[in-house]
């Protein structure tokens, strides 16, 4: 359904607006693992729009959902500290300003026009192009939405949008778009000096400090979420120790992988090349009298390093000709000139180790593991249908694994990240999607199987350890270092601050340049946006800000450095345009107004529309007091 708005929609706005709809497209029949209890009650009463506690928990398990994508699945915690529950909130409130604004105003959706429209997306028809109700119920059943619930989404955002389309345009002012163009391609010059400080500028933290310190950030000192929780797992090596390999599937096994088994001859070769034949003939000749072949042929200028081919099979020499003649020789022996495709050579071998056929009895220890994980393989599905049958019978976890002959592994903590609480990594089997099952269930849960590249994994919560405060005399030397950081950036700050009164009453840069022990740089032409390790965004933003020869500083990203800097010159590009470089900012310009107008329309909704919020519900679900809306 998102994807059909995706590919509908007319304009960028849109995209604006779906970060909004997502939330009321939450995954329907979630477990509410937040809170419990406050369904039927009303977290907040928006115009003539209610928004539940059930509409709350769906959006919010759905947003941490999105922002846990590529990695490990975000905890409660870890959302609140980010302010996504005050995002879900917002965006909650947001919709339900514009539904009420719709009602209000008697905007309805046609149902034949939500028939027709559902019936042109891609996602619903079948390979020739045409409806298709089976795939229509089957896309709705995955996605865990009823044809009701469906249609009713369909219908608010439909009337959403039509609310929200006003802000899209299709022209852009001449002035703006020259405006924008020079903004953006606007150069700059700067002169700049640059200094450090060091542990040595700063006092060293009293007990005092570190205890004012602490008290100060006691958010930034905080223990994750851990669990404690039982894993199984089946993989074929898990079980293959108790499987039987009878000697006539050895024998089978030791025809089917025998090539696996063979080692080629291998020679170690000497090659010499020469520019001609004549010239490789006298240097047999040489060779053939007496002389040694590398001091022959490190006189054409060839490193010993460049004759010494190394071990090779017959198959590594790319030369079809070199490779014939060279496992042809004797050991010690120097070939007649041979010409090959690149150049003529002579060639010495001086060690041949033969080729080797491993017999069944040499590997049979090496073959018979082989086996017994490739039968492995073939009886894992009968191992997980055993482990589904006990778990159904309540068996627990540890008799499971004991009779089904599986590893169980007792994780007593770990965090939503992978760590223990020494901050190490747990090692899971295939720890992203188990990682992100475990942080979604809870105690008592009875979960599906997570499968994994060859086999599966079983994982029961034994226990949930919630976010606590960390204790000053556990973190003393991280809150040290963060305090001395703290200490080293104000530093920086005041030094730069100081510096730059004296650049601004009149002292050189050059002098001041001279005080630090450094010199003046220059940089050459930067634009506003185009960072480097020269000058990042924060130098460039400080730069930008300042009229020519104007004077600033920035402090560097390390929390120790800081640029002291004046505008030398700026300039604006005035050369026109190219057709796509128009096309792409009249775009960008566009897209930077419609977002404008939308999100104004939508706080002039919201602020219109009268709003009621719980508080005494908020607290409880967000464990800190609601904002004033």
């Amino acid at each position: 359904m998102l994807e059909y708005f995706r590919n509908t929609a007319k304009s960028w706005f849109v995209k604006i607006l779906l970060g909004l709809l997502v939330l009321s497209f939450a995954a329907w029949g979630i477990n509410d693992v937040f809170f419990s209890g406050f369904y039927s009650q009303n977290l907040a009463t928006v115009g003539n729009q209610a928004i539940t506690g059930s509409q709350y928990t769906q959006a919010m398990s759905n947003a941490i959902d999105r922002f846990s994508q590529g990695g490990n699945r975000m905890s409660l915690e870890e959302a609140r500290a980010l302010g996504v529950d005050k995002q879900v909130r917002d965006s909650l409130i947001n919709l339900a300003a514009l539904d009420s604004k719709a009602n209000d105003m008697g905007l309805k959706i046609g149902n034949q026009q939500l028939v027709n429209e559902t019936a042109l997306n891609p996602s619903f028809q079948d390979g020739s192009g045409k409806f298709d109700p089976e795939i229509f119920r089957r896309v709705l059943a995955n996605a865990g939405f009823s044809e009701e619930s469906y249609v009713t989404n369909e219908r608010l955002n439909k009337l959403r949008l039509a609310l929200t389309s006003a802000a899209d345009m299709d022209t852009v002012p001449a002035a703006l778009l020259e405006a924008q163009s020079q903004y953006r391609n606007e150069t700059r010059k700067a002169r700049y000096v640059s200094f450090s400080v060091s542990n040595t500028d700063v006092p060293a933290p009293t007990d005092d400090d570190l205890k004012k310190y602490f008290e100060a950030n006691r958010g930034n000192y905080v223990d994750p979420e851990f669990r404690s929780v039982a894993i199984m797992k089946a993989e074929p090596q898990d079980i293959a120790a108790k499987v039987q390999v009878s000697d006539t599937e050895l024998q089978a096994g030791y025809d089917k992988f025998k090539t696996d088994y063979f080692t080629a001859e291998r020679r170690t070769i000497l090659q010499v090349s020469f520019p001609d034949e004549g010239t490789a003939t006298k240097a047999k000749e040489r060779i053939a009298a007496g002389e040694d072949f590398l001091k022959v042929g490190t006189e054409t200028g060839a490193k010993e390093t460049d004759i010494n081919l190394g071990s090779k099979t017959k198959a590594d020499l790319f030369d079809p000709a070199v490779a014939e003649a060279a496992f042809k020789l004797a050991k010690d022996g120097v070939s007649d000139p041979i010409k090959g495709g690149l150049a003529t050579v002579l060639l010495k071998v001086t060690e041949i180790l033969p080729e080797k056929q491993s017999t069944l009895a040499e590997i049979k220890p090496e073959l018979t593991s082989r086996m017994q994980v490739e039968k492995a393989r073939e009886e894992l599905q009968a191992v997980f249908d055993a482990v589904e049958d006990a778990r159904a019978a309540q068996t627990k976890f540890e008799d499971i694994a004991s009779k089904a002959g599986i590893p169980l592994t007792i994780v007593p903590v770990i965090s939503a990240t992978g760590n223990d609480r020494k901050g190490q990594p747990v090692v899971l089997p295939q720890s992203e999607d188990l990682l992100k099952a475990i942080f979604s269930s809870d105690v008592g849960v009875e979960n599906d199987a997570v499968s994994l590249i060859e086999g599966f994994a079983w994982y029961e919560v034994r226990e949930v350890i919630p976010s606590a405060p960390q204790k000053l005399e556990d973190v003393k030397e991280l809150v040290k270092a963060d305090s001395t950081s703290s200490k080293l950036r104000t530093a920086a700050e005041e030094k730069a601050k100081k510096l730059l009164e004296r650049l601004k009453s009149g002292i050189a840069l050059e002098t001041l340049a001279t005080e630090l022990a450094t010199t003046v740089k220059e940089t050459a032409p930067v634009k506003r946006n185009e960072a480097s390790s020269e000058f990042d965004m924060q130098s460039l933003s400080a730069l930008f800000a300042q009229p020519e020869k104007g004077k600033t500083y920035a402090l560097e990203g390390d929390g120790v450095s800081a640029k002291i800097m004046e505008v030398a010159s700026l300039s604006v590009d005035q050369s026109a345009p190219t057709e796509e470089e128009l096309k792409q900012n009249t775009e960008t310009v566009r897209v930077s107004l419609v977002n404008d107008m939308t999100q104004a329309f939508l706080s002039a909704v919201r602020a219109a529309t009268p709003t009621t919020i719980n508080e005494e519900l908020w607290q409880r679900v967000d464990g800190t007091a609601a904002a004033q809306q």
